[in-house]
């Protein structure tokens, strides 16, 4: 596992989904907070952030290494 920190000034919300969707489409969810920052430990692969500030939705993928520390700053 690896950690994942992640930093959006002015979000509403910050969720964490797995980047690839199952076979019908949906996404797991790792995390959903109510902040602007999020640091949680993760197995290592690829994620997708969605961050909300108000109806404004930006999102961004970022890969998880085993061992290591993972940043992202989601405009």
């Amino acid at each position: 596992a690896g950690v994942l920190a992640i930093s959006a000034p002015g979000a509403n919300s910050i969720e964490v989904l797995d980047a690839k969707a199952d076979l019908s489409g949906n996404r797991k969810s790792h995390t959903f907070e109510y902040n602007q920052e999020v640091t949680l430990i993760a197995p290592g692969g690829e994620y997708l952030v969605v961050v909300m500030r108000g109806e404004a939705k930006s999102e961004a993928t970022v890969t998880v290494k085993p061992g290591e520390r993972s940043e992202i700053a989601v405009p």
